[in-house]
């Protein structure tokens, strides 16, 4: 199965959107004001589909944030160019997912620059 929420693009190649994208779809302050009570709605239903296909992802992330908490996850340390640098396990994990997005938007801002209409990536499964 694969769901989650797609656009157009990703409905035909077989996405199973929980709800229409453009439900999404918002730009600015004095637009997405009226809209956030339907917003928390999607993010909560998103959330709620995603903990029934991955039961335990929220076990896992449990015991990870206990870990970190009780200070049984160490910082990891690494030598960069002659520097020890350090971080903590939050920040490393945090930094995964966020680098995913920051990139993506790199590359469709790139396609439109060279006169592409990139398909609709905004999909969460």
């Amino acid at each position: 199965k694969f769901s989650g929420v797609g656009g157009k693009g990703m409905v035909k190649e077989g996405i199973e959107s929980l709800f229409p994208m453009d439900d999404l779809a918002v730009i600015g302050m004095i637009e997405i004001l009226p809209r956030i009570p339907k917003l928390i709605k999607r993010l909560n239903y998103v959330v709620k589909d995603i903990r029934e296909v991955m039961p335990d992802v929220d076990d896992f992330m449990e015991v990870f944030f206990t870990l970190y908490e009780m200070g049984e996850i160490e910082d990891l340390s690494w030598d960069e160019a002659g520097k020890t640098e350090t971080a903590s396990p939050f920040k490393l994990f945090t930094h995964v997912i966020t680098h995913e997005f920051h990139h993506k938007g790199q590359i469709l801002s790139l396609s439109r620059h060279l006169g592409y209409t990139p398909i609709d990536t905004d999909v969460m499964l």
